[in-house]
């Protein structure tokens, strides 16, 4: 193998090792020099506009190698075949088209079916395969014009989760005057927020503005190809060569031309998983640890798939670890630089680096259709700046497109230079209604807001009590103001006053300083109650990316729950070859996953988005010895943060989530429990005795069938029976089995008897070591709220929905376990029978105070999208909600437990709920699934309100709009009203709503269990609105109402499958009124009469009676 070339010492590009030259195996020596091109730096060849600043920063001694550098493969001394180009940013990612499904089944039936014998060469798994096939290849085939990014990446090691939002800005006010007057602009924090998980020597990269906006170094080998080996789910391992395609930001391997699924975009990629932080890939296939130091697994989105939020795992094996570092680094880098491109064009900012990044592009592919290519003689006419604005996502009409274009032509040729433009750019992004609001507050100041007028409009319009904190907004405003104008004062030796003008506010109202929920910073004093007193963010059969029958199990659902502040994780574990446990949904068709690559995940994850505790619910099918193995796992990999004792001794109540931060407790049933019942204690010889004020309620698990206890333990007990047992069942008791088969610990099992009313000992299949991690998580089978093991603090019931229902069904059941989720935990989780993964709404378990409402986290529907807005949070995404003062204890410091009252709870008290929603504009809506680049959306906005109460009992009404019926989603999850808004036509970039107020009002027992949800449609002609109950809204957004703050804020949206939008937002002005207590008459009682006196009262109308008769 040929070595590569030695820089030239004099080139500060250079740096290719010693030990470099290996990334090349496979590439020959005729090749590269082939590649060479002529002028370029040693054979670097670097994107039009990468900067000094980029190259400065490369490593110019010849040894140093692309492992050592902390900078990543950039400045290296590389060949390359042609001029690297990231810059081409056409058609949405999330608008793949393609031919309907029956011309891909046609295509392949036809081809198959050009040989004799179909079906005896083609087994009918194959067949079945190619019946079925979806139009993929059509659908890759049309993005190699693909349009770059549209979608946010959650950042590595947030802690919020709203953190990467259009215009985000450090959330500490500035300190210094560099800090104040050098802040990027809006929309370019947000992407620089992009990272992936690993890569440690690109988190230290320097964080300067010049880098950040620099164009990569595509090394070339990268792009000629280089030969790795591809490992694929049957655990096969074949040398494939891949390919980087710079100039549509792809990398492809083997014949892609022929078969195009053989392709992935880079802006498709979710993250890059590398060497030890691919473990547990590596170990689940099997695959020797030689290959880790060269190891990769790349995690994209699988945007031809028909099913939402699907995705693909491509693992590759470096030959070494330079060109694995090279491959991650490089992909970053790109995907990265494609995220700061988008901005320049699409986004609410306008840069002129980023601006002549896109000119220079364009410059380069038409510079070849002119004879002569000089700067001054470099334009884009009419027909260029169309399609620059459809490949870049400003779907706005023609007609405007021709009126900018006409405005900006300052020399009225029909063709615009660089200078024009920039003003086409700039009046493309003027935002109308922004510069209304900002006129209307600054009609008495010329030169826009000035300090006292900008804490006016904080506390007048945005709801904002600046005065609490005026250090804070002074350096906000200095912030935002660092541009704008300096007007002359009346005294010469004074200072000039300072006004933010038009741009600082419009970048201010796009910043997170006025995101919604800005003003809910969570305190930590709310915190610190015990974790009773919260609900939690809880996740159901964590590990499944799709449904229960016949679906994937992935590492990559736990990092995705964690990364999104999931505080309550669920792992079922069963016996795995070799003494290894696996991850499963038991006596089904799923894949399973390693118990120690999970464990591993939720080490490295657990608290990136959250430092609050994280709870791991164990649902245990393992024998003795795995079960061992279990605990050493855990034991070993999370150390100190495995809470294995009480933090404090002789407190019978549990630690808040203050005292358990960065700690992982278990919950797991006990160890080798044994349950005494006292005989006739737990059976009723009668009438029904239980009663919520009797602290050790009796249990009434009977069932009125007299044949006997075995066709009893065979038969559904009837919970809440009022039947007495039969007098055949006289001396048995019941016992708590401590041991299930089905997910976790819920519901009431059939009873086992033993005669002479003795207790049975049943002993649990959980062993010590695994059982006693339970600490302040005891899983115990939930049989009547009055049992001795319901009082003890640290117990935890799991229930399904099903018998979550049944009990809630009924009153004096409903009051015990309201009263019961004051004091102790428990945890719904959803049916079995949800075959699909969609979820129960959880909004009927939290008003029962029920702290973890388990959802299927891989399912984006309505009740998972409620359930993000309860647990948004936005500055600080803990995955902890303290939960309303009726739902929480008369005294949660007692340091014994609370026992039941002895009356019923109190009524609570109806409020009266009114906020109204003006929708005044929409930014850079995505196109529809399906369209093309020339389609145009004709956008409007449903407002959807959810409350606590079903829809025949919650009193909601609405004004303006269009009324819509209310959708059923299921699982009694209704909207409590709904209103549309207008259409706009031909208008999905800066489409402005006239005249769409909203006012809404409710009256509701539960006014913090109030959400309001969002939705972007389409209008298939511009005037009709979209009744197909099948379709799916282009975008959502749901929050909790609580948690809005009052004035003008940009809402952000999300796609089907919960990933933010880049730049797609709504603007709206949010108005709330104080909530009151609903007053009504009370009927008047009938007047209690005695018996005496109504004899009395008879007799005196009787006379009456007669005497007028007589008269």
């Amino acid at each position: 193998m040929a070595s590569l070339p030695t820089p030239n010492s004099n080139t500060p590009n250079g740096a290719a090792g010693a030990g470099y030259s290996s990334i090349v195996r496979g590439t020959s020596k005729q090749h590269l020099s082939a590649a060479t091109t002529p002028g370029s730096a040693n054979g670097v060849l670097v994107s039009p506009a990468t900067t000094p600043a980029l190259s400065s920063t490369s490593p110019t001694t010849a040894s140093a190698s692309a492992h050592s550098s902390p900078d990543g493969p950039q400045g290296r001394t590389l060949p390359s075949l042609s001029t690297a180009d990231p810059l081409r940013l056409p058609e949405s990612t999330l608008a793949p088209s393609g031919l309907p499904a029956g011309n891909a089944m046609a295509g392949a039936v036809q081809q198959h079916q050009k040989g004799p014998g179909l079906m005896r060469r083609i087994s009918g798994k194959a067949a079945h395969r190619i019946l079925n096939r979806r139009p993929s290849a059509n659908n890759v085939a049309a993005r190699d014009q693909s349009s770059g990014p549209v979608i946010m990446r959650r950042r590595s090691g947030s802690k919020a989760g709203y953190e990467s939002e259009i215009g985000s800005y450090a959330d500490t006010a500035p300190t210094t005057d560099e800090e104040l007057f050098c802040e990027p602009l809006p929309g370019l924090q947000a992407l620089s927020a992009y990272n992936f998980t690993e890569s440690p020597h690109l988190s230290s990269r320097k964080s300067s503005h010049e880098e950040a906006f620099s164009a990569p170094i595509i090394p070339g080998p990268l792009q000629l190809g280089t030969n790795l080996l591809k490992v694929s789910k049957k655990r096969k391992m074949k040398p494939v060569r891949f390919k980087l395609d710079a100039l549509n930001a792809k990398v492809t391997w083997d014949d892609s031309a022929s078969n195009p699924n053989k392709r992935f975009c880079i802006d498709d990629i979710l993250h890059i998983h590398s060497k030890h932080n691919a473990r547990n890939y590596r170990e689940d296939l099997h695959m020797e640890a030689r290959h880790e130091s060269g190891w990769f697994t790349i995690v994209y989105a699988d945007r031809d798939s028909t099913k939402d939020g699907a995705t693909k795992l491509l693992h590759l094996v470096a030959p070494d670890p330079n060109l694995c570092e090279i491959w991650t680094s490089t992909l970053w880098s790109i995907s990265r630089y494609r995220h700061q491109l988008s901005a320049g064009m699409a986004g609410p900012s306008q840069d002129e680096r980023l601006l002549r990044e896109h000119w220079t592009h364009e410059m380069s592919k038409i510079s070849s259709d002119r004879r002569s290519h000089i700067v001054e003689d470099e334009y884009l006419d009419l027909e260029h700046v169309e399609r620059m604005c459809s490949f870049h996502q400003i779907n706005c009409s023609k007609n405007e497109i021709h009126s900018k274009f006409r405005e900006a032509d300052s020399r009225g040729i029909g063709r615009l230079n660089f200078d024009d433009f920039k003003v086409f750019i700039r009046l493309v992004k003027t935002r109308e209604d922004v510069k209304a609001i900002f006129y209307c507050h600054t009609v008495n100041n010329p030169g826009g807001f000035d300090l006292p007028s900008f804490l006016a409009f904080l506390d007048d319009v945005q709801g904002v009590n600046a005065h609490e904190d005026p250090i804070y907004w002074q350096g906000i405003f200095a912030r935002f103001a660092g541009d704008a104008s300096r007007l002359p004062a009346d005294d010469p030796s004074a200072t000039p006053p300072v006004y933010m003008n038009l741009n600082g506010f419009n970048s201010f109202l796009s910043s997170t300083y006025n995101r919604i929920g800005s003003a809910q910073k969570q305190s930590e004093a709310s915190l610190d109650k015990p974790l009773n007193q919260y609900f939690i963010s809880s996740s159901h059969n964590t590990y499944l990316t799709g449904r229960q029958i016949k679906g994937a199990s992935s590492t990559e659902a736990y990092i995705r729950a964690l990364q999104k502040g999931c505080r309550c994780i669920e792992i079922d574990c069963w016996d795995g070859a070799n003494n290894k446990p696996i991850v499963v949904h038991g006596r089904t068709l799923t894949s399973s996953i390693n118990f120690a690559d999970c464990i591993d995940v939720i080490e490295r994850f657990g608290f990136e988005a959250s430092d609050y505790p994280l709870i791991l619910s164990l649902e245990v099918h393992c024998s003795s010895s795995q079960q061992q193995v279990m605990v050493d796992i855990m034991t070993e990999k999370f150390g100190q943060k495995l809470v294995t004792q009480p933090l404090t001794a002789n407190i019978s109540r549990l630690p808040s989530p203050q005292d358990l931060r960065n700690r992982i407790l278990v919950k797991v049933k006990p160890p080798d429990t044994t349950i005494d019942m006292i005989p006739g204690a737990e059976v009723s010889t009668g009438r029904r005795k239980r009663s919520i004020s009797s602290p050790f309620a009796k249990s009434s698990t009977w069932d009125s069938n007299p044949a006997g206890p075995l066709l009893l333990m065979s038969a559904s007990p009837s919970f809440g029976s009022t039947e007495p047992p039969s007098p055949l069942l006289r001396g048995w008791v019941t016992v708590n089995p401590s041991s299930a088969s089905d997910d976790s610990d819920g519901g009431p099992s059939s009873p086992t008897m033993k005669p002479h009313g003795k207790a049975k000992k049943h002993r649990s299949k959980i062993i010590p070591p695994l059982g006693d991690l339970g600490v302040y998580a005891r899983g115990i089978r939930f049989q009547d709220f009055g049992t001795r093991e319901a009082k003890k603090y640290n117990h935890i019931f799991s229930l399904k929905e099903e018998m979550f229902g049944k009990l809630a069904e009924d009153e004096e059941e409903r009051q015990q376990m309201i009263s019961h989720n004051m004091n102790w935990l428990m945890r719904v989780y959803p049916s079995p029978r949800r075959f699909r993964s969609s979820n129960f709404n959880p909004l009927a378990a939290w008003k029962r105070g029920v702290q973890m409402a388990a959802l299927n986290w891989q399912t984006y529907d309505v009740a998972m999208q409620i359930n993000d807005a309860m647990f948004a949070n936005y500055s600080d995404r803990s995955g902890y909600v303290l939960k309303p003062e009726d739902l929480r204890p008369r005294d949660p410091y007692a340091d014994s437990p609370i026992r039941f009252p002895t009356s019923k709870p109190s009524k609570v008290q109806k409020k009266f709920i009114r906020f109204s929603v003006e929708l005044i504009s929409a930014q850079s809506l995505p196109r529809p699934r399906g369209t093309g680049i020339d389609y145009l959306p004709n956008p409007y906005v449903q407002i959807e309100m959810f409350v606590a109460e079903s829809r025949s009992q919650g009193v909601a009404s609405g004004i303006g709009g269009l009324d819509t019926p209310a959708v059923d989603y299921g699982s009694s999850t209704i909207s409590a009203l709904s209103k549309s808004s207008s259409i706009v036509p031909s208008n999905g970039y800066n489409p402005i709503y006239k005249n769409d107020l909203f006012t809404l009002s409710l009256e509701t027992k539960y006014p913090d269990l109030v959400f309001v949800r969002w939705t972007v449609w389409n209008s298939p002609d511009g005037e009709k609105y979209n009744r197909d109950r099948d379709a799916k809204p282009q975008a959502v957004f749901t929050a909790k109402l609580s948690t809005l703050d009052t004035g003008y804020r940009h809402l952000p949206l999300y796609n089907n499958n919960g990933d933010q939008y880049l730049f797609s937002t709504l603007f709206c002005k949010i108005m709330k009124e104080e909530q009151v207590d609903v007053e009504r008459d009370a009927p008047v009682a009938p007047e209690r009469v005695g018996r005496f006196r109504q004899l009395l009262k008879k007799r005196i109308t009787n006379d009456r009676r007669n005497s007028k008769d007589n008269d």
